[in-house]
């Protein structure tokens, strides 16, 4: 969800960017591509653990449940 919303923010920020005709200034370009980077990374992100239609699905949600497991035992030293 966090991923999502800085990726809409930093869309958004393009967008006004360019209509400000700032976007070929050095600050511009930088958040064109913050933003080309965190697009890439959400389109990889959703298509990796959200799809459960694609072939070698990962469920995120079973992740974070092994990784908690996984601290639990290191720290009650089980």
């Amino acid at each position: 969800m966090l991923l999502a919303f800085s990726t809409i923010l930093a869309v958004a920020t393009a967008i006004a960017l360019l209509r400000d005709d700032a976007a070929l200034r050095a600050d511009g370009l930088a958040v064109f591509a913050i933003t080309a980077l965190l697009l890439a990374l959400t389109i990889w992100f959703e298509r990796c653990y959200r799809n459960p239609a694609r072939p070698g699905f990962r469920d995120f949600h079973v992740d974070v449940v092994e990784a908690r497991r996984f601290i639990r035992r290191g720290t009650h030293g089980l």
